[in-house]
């Protein structure tokens, strides 16, 4: 498959990520937000007890990694949403 028949998939879709804050779920999600700006919202889903644990938890893993900016990760620009999954 082409790249851009790769671009064209993601284009307007919702995407689901499992295990948001393993090593290589971190690594789609920069890829993602970095290749594919059409996408239209990503739902990261972590271990946590509640939205806010989870929220934290995803902005405590990319912060303090390389290749995270904040407002590339999308919380700022109402991109991506974590998930609270069953602790």
């Amino acid at each position: 498959m082409e790249l851009a028949g790769v671009a064209e998939r993601f284009h307007s879709r919702t995407v689901l990520i499992t295990g948001a804050t393993g090593f290589i779920a971190k690594l789609l999600v920069e890829k993602i937000l970095r290749l594919q700006p059409g996408v239209k919202r990503l739902y990261l889903l972590v271990r946590a007890a509640d939205q806010v644990s989870a929220n934290r938890r995803v902005e405590s893993e990319t912060q303090s990694k390389e290749g995270f900016a904040p407002s590339r990760f999308g919380f700022m620009h109402g991109i991506s949403t974590a998930v609270a999954g069953i602790r």
